[in-house]
């Protein structure tokens, strides 16, 4: 009826139109619908639904009409919400219920290289579907159309050698000899050694930028030859050429210092400690600069030099050179004294009838 209390002729009818759910899928590859999971890592992804009223169901499920999950036997748990309620796994449900999230967590047993297809599905309280009821699961032969299906997904599984580099150093370390680096050397490679992301990797989930915390994702660093090889953990490979990291070592070896108290030790061939370069070899010389003897470094930096002749009165000085063959500076003098009276003498001369002459 109209104002005036007479029927109308007019009536307006609002009908409201059931949205299907959407769902948010994290690709890493979104032209291909691909997601990308890694060997020897943990996955860990999240896939959302919403809708206008009501999420009531959300899974991860197979093609065709096998509606089961297919990915948990690939090595990974995968929540799912029934009824408007995290059913299993991880997952989240809003006060409201118009959104939720499952989670898609664990370790792949698939090797690189391997795939599978899945589909993220949700429902709301009326059983409509992301995925359109009418429209088919079953499209192996039109990758194309079989992409543009909501909540298509295709998994793949790559290596840590796709995900990660051997990142460039900016300092090398410097060795005796570049072409034959030494299991000590090595290890001073091993402890600089930084990664970082594979740039030429399409994962739209990767801050390719971003650092890198090499923590647990390398197995073993060795050498093959002339290259450094770095292992990670799901055994794939990295190879790079050890000269990017290494170069002939041309520093100097600081000065050395004479520790030993020198006074009194003139005239003797008493050991004397000198503080140098762990692994260099020191020399100890005299006053008019004659080699007194040598000794190695200990990787304490002590050098322990038993005099090959008697300490001299005067100046001692001590030099270091390294494996490299850089020698040092002259360390500063200690002065080697004699404090040891001399032997009462003897008049051998026969005196008698010498008074007076």
């Amino acid at each position: 009826e109209d104002s005036q209390g007479k029927e109308s002729d007019e009536y307006t009818h609002t009908v409201r139109v059931n949205q299907a759910p959407t769902v948010e899928l994290p690709y890493s590859n979104p032209d291909k619908k691909q997601i990308y999971v890694y060997t020897g890592e943990n996955t860990d992804l999240t896939f959302k639904a919403s809708d206008d009223t009501t999420v009531k169901d959300l899974y991860l499920r197979n093609k065709g009409l096998d509606e089961s999950d297919n990915a948990s036997v690939y090595g990974f748990t995968i929540g799912k919400v029934t009824n408007g309620a995290v059913a299993s796994g991880d997952g989240t449900v809003s006060a409201d219920k118009r959104t939720a999230t499952i989670k898609m967590v664990g370790v792949t047993n698939l090797r690189a290289g391997q795939k599978w297809t899945s589909f993220i599905e949700a429902k709301d309280n009326d059983g409509v579907k992301s995925m359109p009821a009418n429209e088919a699961y079953n499209v192996e032969n039109d990758y194309e159309l079989r992409r543009r299906k909501p909540g298509y997904v295709e998994f793949i599984v790559k290596s840590q050698t796709d995900k990660y580099d051997i990142k460039t150093p900016t300092e090398k370390v410097a060795v005796t000899d570049p072409a034959n680096v030494t299991e000590a050397d090595l290890a001073k490679v091993k402890e600089k050694l930084q990664l970082e992301y594979k740039q030429d990797n399409d994962d739209a989930n990767i801050a390719k930028d971003s650092a890198v915390d090499k923590n647990g994702k390398i197995q073993s660093v060795t050498k093959d030859g002339n290259n450094l090889v770095v292992t990670y953990t799901d055994g794939s490979k990295d190879t790079k050429p050890l000269s990017e990291f290494v170069t002939k070592d041309t520093t100097a070896p600081a000065k050395p210092e004479v520790k030993t108290d020198l006074t009194g030790k003139a005239g003797t061939k008493d050991p004397v400690e000198v503080s140098a370069e762990p692994g260099s070899t020191v020399e100890l010389f005299d006053k008019d600069g004659n080699s007194l003897g040598t000794g190695v470094a200990n990787d304490q930096g002590v050098a322990t030099i038993t005099p090959t002749k008697d300490i001299p009165v005067g100046n001692v000085t001590a030099k270091a050179t390294d494996p490299s063959g850089n020698k040092s500076d002259a360390s500063e003098p200690k002065v080697a004294t004699d404090t040891t009276a001399p032997a009462k003498p003897e008049v051998k001369t026969d005196l008698t009838g010498k008074a007076g002459t």
